[in-house]
């Protein structure tokens, strides 16, 4: 299965996987209640997948002189289906400078995680 996240491409309307919308509440067309508080499997995910993509980004950073911190999740996407979970995160991040010229800067940037299941 080729990574990313279009690796299934539905045939008809019926096979499509919908989206759940994650800002401070969680909205999904599966439940009866399409409002509701963010359940805390959802967020310990959520903290997962943003703790290894900081990870990933500071892994060399800091030799660098600069370090790139996690301020808030401002919204995101989430689905699963048979293939894995997807999620998309829209990050404000903060990124600091320390080595010469001293610079600290807000950004905002948007993350596209692919977990198979194993």
């Amino acid at each position: 299965v080729p990574a990313g996240l279009r690796s299934f491409r539905p045939h008809s309307s019926r096979e499509v996987v919908s989206w759940d919308f994650i800002s401070r509440s969680e909205y999904s067309l599966a439940d009866s209640n399409p409002r509701r508080r963010i359940h805390s499997h959802v967020k310990e995910g959520l903290d997962d997948v943003t703790r290894e993509v900081m990870n990933s980004i500071n892994s060399c950073s800091r030799q660098r002189g600069r370090v790139v911190e996690e301020r808030s999740a401002l919204y995101g996407y989430r689905r699963i289906d048979a293939y894995g979970a997807d999620t998309i995160l829209d990050l404000l991040l903060v990124y600091r400078k320390y080595r010469g010229r001293k610079v600290t800067l807000p950004v905002r940037r948007h993350v596209y995680v692919h977990q198979h299941y194993t």
